[in-house]
């Protein structure tokens, strides 16, 4: 042993002083040409310097390059000039100053994947108790993020989900938001409480609350509105303002801008002023079910009851008429795409501005004609509530007959005294 000793010790100084490599081995072969040492065996190993992180961090400036192997991480380490980084380990793929980095076993029979991001843990797969897969994915905020750009604006925005290119991305201190689609929600700032499914679904979104918009490009362009519900492609895409209305069915929108409380229901049905409701388009002929429409008529909830329906007089000025609906002149007003080519078909009823100047002339504040709420909004009529004045003229047709009635009797009472004197 001790003549191996100084046959190495003789080597390495001959090494030195002549700057040759020096070769390590029981065979007798010298070593590289591109190596300093050159260590070689088929049934030993070469142990490098083993301790604990705490004996590591007591190395005095440490060289670039200086090699260990860490007893508590289980792990080659190496100086990379600024601090120690894990060499070739199978736990751990991490970047060069090692705060980015995905690991596995970070305990004992850890069995998680994590990825570190700056310092910080960011993502862990693991399983759940039934072993079904999960991805967690953890940050001040409890927001997740996936996508392109996926709510890269977020600064104290909290609780908010976000799937999707650009979905989300403006956002910055609005909260509670869940988004999916490419740019959906994309300029909203400090909305929150919303709800986007679709591509481009309330994408010009920037203030604007509680609003759920399910469709490609529904409440499209809507900056500010607040508790509206949109589904469909493309419901509700034109307005910018609104508040508390719904749109269901394909591009189901509003002619004008700022509504309240109304609702437009069916494949391109459009509202045209506040508190209304619309079903269906100008294509539509029949709406119906197997029972009328029942009207809330409590006495209870009814104040200042007044008899002042006027009846005959009022039924007098109306003009029954039949006519034929021009369909696409109500969608060129509502600015929709004309067809053409429908069927002509006869209807019967009145002409609302005929009823409404009628009802005028009678001094009658007369809840059957629907006027126009702006100039976007149309003419309408309620059919049923003709019932009321002519229920009226009924009652004033029955009070006229039973006079007649009683002037007749009358009137044969003294026929009959008459041909009695004679």
């Amino acid at each position: 042993m001790k003549q191996t000793f100084l046959s190495l010790f003789f080597c390495c100084c001959f090494a030195a002083i002549f700057a040759q490599s020096v070769a390590i081995n029981t065979d007798g072969s010298v070593a590289h040409s591109s190596s300093i040492l050159d260590v070689k065996s088929t049934n030993k190993g070469m142990l490098i310097p083993r301790m604990t992180t705490a004996q590591r961090n007591l190395i005095a400036a440490p060289a670039t390059g200086l090699l260990i192997y860490n007893t508590d991480a289980n792990v080659f380490q190496f100086r990379n000039g600024a601090i120690w980084a894990n060499l070739n380990s199978e736990k751990i793929l991490a970047d060069a100053d090692g705060d980015t980095k995905i690991q596995v076993e970070e305990g004992v029979n850890d069995n998680q994947i994590r990825f570190d991001i700056s310092g910080d843990e960011r993502m862990v797969l693991r399983e759940n108790a039934s072993g079904y897969p999960r991805l967690e994915l953890t940050n001040v905020g409890l927001s997740t993020l996936i996508g392109t750009s996926a709510g890269t604006n977020l600064t104290t925005g909290s609780y908010n989900t976000a799937v999707g290119h650009s979905a989300l991305e403006q956002t910055t201190i609005g909260s509670f938001n869940s988004v999916l689609g490419q740019a959906a929600l994309g300029s909203n700032t400090e909305g929150s409480n919303n709800v986007a499914i679709g591509v481009s679904a309330m994408i010009q979104n920037t203030v604007g609350n509680s609003n759920v918009s399910v469709g490609d490009f529904s409440l499209q362009n809507s900056t500010n509105g607040v508790r509206n519900t949109a589904v469909g492609a493309a419901a509700g895409w034109q307005r910018i303002h609104g508040y508390y209305n719904t749109f269901i069915g394909n591009h189901a929108d509003a002619v004008a801008d700022g509504f309240t409380n109304s609702t437009a229901l069916g494949s391109l049905s459009s509202i045209t002023a506040s508190n209304q409701v619309r079903i269906g388009d100008a294509s539509v002929t029949s709406i119906g079910g197997f029972q009328n429409w029942t009207n809330i008529s409590d006495a209870r909830f009814k104040s200042d009851v007044k008899s002042d329906v006027p009846g005959l007089d009022f039924i007098n000025r109306l003009r029954p008429v039949t006519y034929t609906l021009d369909r696409d002149k109500i969608r060129q007003a509502l600015g929709q795409e004309i067809r053409g080519n429908e069927s002509g078909a006869r209807n019967t009823g009145f002409i609302a501005q005929e009823v409404e100047a009628a009802a005028k002339a009678n001094n009658f504040a007369f809840s059957g004609v629907d006027a126009p709420k702006n100039d976007e909004d149309f003419y309408g009529l309620r059919y049923a509530e003709f019932s009321v004045p002519l229920v009226k003229a009924v009652q004033e047709l029955d009070a006229e007959n039973k006079q007649l009635k009683a002037a007749l009797v009358e009137m044969n009472k003294r026929l009959e005294a008459l041909e009695a004197a004679k």
